[in-house]
């Protein structure tokens, strides 16, 4: 299985996520480039994961499925509320109603089920001693895909966006459940 891990330059909590990934997991260089970026990867058991990073919005992103060879995509990124609280979500993609954050109207992406539940769990179990919370979120914002696809997220605003500690933990997350 081909597992794609979406990064962006935009986005401040998506590149501490991946320094994390860097850090801590045996991701190596591979001979690819992508939006003029490094691609690594990384094999566990029957897993071939790629890390991605692009140089645009990861929500207005749109058929990144079109242009990267992999079963699932998992974006990580930076999740904004107003209440501000130290918060990992997770959640699929697609509008159900207007696009006004990237997608198409009324569009809605294929979950995958299976990591949906186990990325929240390790979200959860992960956070124990920290001041986050882990969390499901409804879809409401694209990419439009037609591959299963997450977004995996740290937040609320941007204190927490730069915390390595937070980033650390869904880095932790996402590996243990790939792997």
């Amino acid at each position: 299985m081909q597992i794609a891990i979406i990064s962006s330059t935009q986005d401040t909590a998506s590149a501490n996520i991946k320094e994390r990934l860097l850090e801590n997991y045996e991701f190596v260089k591979t001979e690819m480039k992508f939006d003029g970026n490094e691609v690594y990867g990384c094999l566990a058991n029957d897993r071939d994961i790629k890390l991605y990073t692009i140089n645009t919005p990861l929500i207005t992103r749109d058929d990144l499925d079109k242009k990267i060879d992999a079963d699932v995509f998992l974006f990580i990124s930076r999740h904004r509320a107003d209440g501000g609280r130290a918060s990992l979500t997770v959640h699929p993609i697609g509008n159900f109603g207007k696009a006004g954050a990237g997608g198409k109207d009324g569009q809605l992406g294929i979950s995958n089920p299976e990591y949906l539940k186990k990325i929240l769990k390790e979200l959860a179990k992960n956070i124990e001693g920290s001041e986050y919370e882990a969390t499901l979120e409804a879809t409401h914002h694209g990419p439009f895909m037609e591959k299963p696809a997450l977004f995996v997220e740290l937040g609320s605003n941007e204190k927490y966006w730069k915390d390595k500690e937070g980033a650390k933990i869904v880095a932790k997350s996402l590996m243990k459940v790939l792997k």
